[in-house]
């Protein structure tokens, strides 16, 4: 996602409400969306890690295919194909990770806190004061994350 906002913002120089209203949906940016989503993709890419003695790389595709399974029932229509390629299915949730219309100020709180939970437990494990330093900063933008849908979703009157 990283990746598709710095080409369309900086790259081709669109507009951030062109972004996430119309380039968001194209075609071909749905299908790479889908790739790094595809529960089966990723348990295959794990196995496959696996077997070659990769245990990181396998871990990383299982925390991939984790934040998919959780993806999952947060996409009100913005939802990815996730068993892609076998299947073009879109679960399109009641409840959305970002959209106050869609309880997002509430489901954004559950993944903040849910965050600063995990890294309350990952920060203890880390011996690296920049690794620290770079989860502190994460957290501070999930907080600020959180904040802003709650802003915009007592100012878009929806809560």
């Amino acid at each position: 996602m990283f990746v598709f906002f710095v080409v369309e913002r900086f790259v081709f120089g669109h507009r951030g409400s062109v972004i996430w209203s119309d380039r968001y949906y194209d075609a071909d940016w749905q299908r790479v969306f889908d790739l790094f989503n595809s529960l089966p993709l990723l348990g295959l890419a794990a196995v496959v890690a696996y077997v070659f003695h990769r245990r990181r790389v396998a871990w990383a595709f299982v925390s991939m295919a984790l934040h998919a399974a959780m993806d999952l029932p947060l996409h009100n229509d913005d939802g990815h194909r996730h068993f892609y390629p076998f299947s073009d299915f879109r679960f399109d949730s009641p409840v959305s990770y970002w959209d106050p219309a869609h309880f997002g100020a509430y489901a954004a709180t559950g993944e903040a806190v849910a965050v600063l939970i995990a890294s309350a437990v990952v920060y203890r494990r880390l011996r690296s004061r920049w690794t620290r330093g770079a989860l502190i900063l994460v957290d501070a933008a999930y907080v600020a994350m959180c904040a802003g849908i709650w802003m915009w979703s007592r100012r878009s009157g929806v809560s």
